[in-house]
């Protein structure tokens, strides 16, 4: 009698769980051919991220250069961009119709986030309890997608602005510093006041420069007194005003025009003035 009693109850936790597979899980499809949408991710050139708890987020592509929208466009972390493009092609596991699902039950109404990719509004919901996919909603199809993208969808813009000062394929045309102006003309590199060194420590210095990326970045917030480095940039004709926020432990510098502080960490030696290699290599 105990037996049957036990057996009864694992029949009916069995019918119970296939119930609420056949309801959550309608059936896999093939990655191959049932993907997310039918753009392609090199061609999108416009993205949204709505989320009620950030800023609007708004990216376009322009000459192959991502940007994020505002009063003065913020060149944008390429690779991130990139990988959040990458959601137009990801493929779908599982996929139902509207009508299959209550969308307020998943997360989908009001949605978490929103994604456009060009004129695609992709709606982020919650995660399933079975596989910990993602729901998502484009059009009238409701999927479950792997949960790639929850720091995408849950990023401020700070996620995508690019780290660097000098973007890649710029060159620096002059630099002004606290009392040091290194200027390139006539196919050499000035200093004003001249401080003999040579050409070798010039471009190293530049270089370090044109390569420099912030650790981190953060808000502008001004300081009563600061310290101003202007950059000279061609490829294209640019000048960049950067105000020295800090420089002890690590050379924070601060460009008020887009409201963002760089952390360079402690590389003021390398940045704030020229190395001195034609000194070391008499010395060795």
């Amino acid at each position: 009698m105990k037996s049957r009693w036990i057996i009864n109850i694992l029949l009916l936790l069995s019918i119970g769980i296939l119930t609420l597979i056949s309801y959550y899980k309608p059936g896999v499809n093939s990655t191959d051919k049932n993907l997310l949408t039918h753009l392609q991710p090199e061609d999108i050139s416009r993205i949204s991220i709505r989320n009620p708890l950030f800023a609007d987020i708004d990216l376009y592509k322009e000459n192959d250069i991502w940007f994020i929208k505002a009063d003065k466009p913020i060149t944008a972390d390429s690779t991130r961009v990139i990988a959040l493009t990458q959601l137009a092609s990801q493929a779908i596991k599982y996929d139902y119709s509207t009508e299959q699902m209550e969308p307020e039950k998943i997360g989908l109404s009001p949605p978490r986030s929103t994604i456009t990719l060009n004129d695609q509004a992709i709606r982020f919901g919650s995660i399933d309890a079975i596989e910990s996919l993602r729901y998502v909603q484009s059009n009238n199809k409701i999927a479950l997608i792997p949960d790639n993208y929850q720091q995408q969808i849950h990023a401020d813009r700070l996620y995508f602005v690019s780290p660097r000062i000098v973007q890649t394929g710029q060159r620096i045309q002059s630099i002004q510093l606290p009392g040091l102006t290194v200027t390139h003309t006539d196919h050499k590199w000035l200093t004003v006041p001249d401080t003999q060194e040579s050409d070798s420590s010039i471009t190293q210095f530049i270089a370090q420069w044109e390569k420099a990326s912030a650790i981190n970045m953060e808000d502008y917030k001004p300081i009563e007194k600061n310290r101003q480095i202007i950059l000279y940039l061609r490829q294209p004709r640019e000048m960049i005003h950067l105000d020295i926020l800090a420089s002890e432990t690590s050379l924070v510098v601060g460009r008020r025009d887009i409201g963002l502080q760089y952390n360079l960490g402690g590389n003021q030696d390398k940045l704030l003035q020229i190395p001195n290699i034609g000194s070391t290599e008499q010395e060795k």
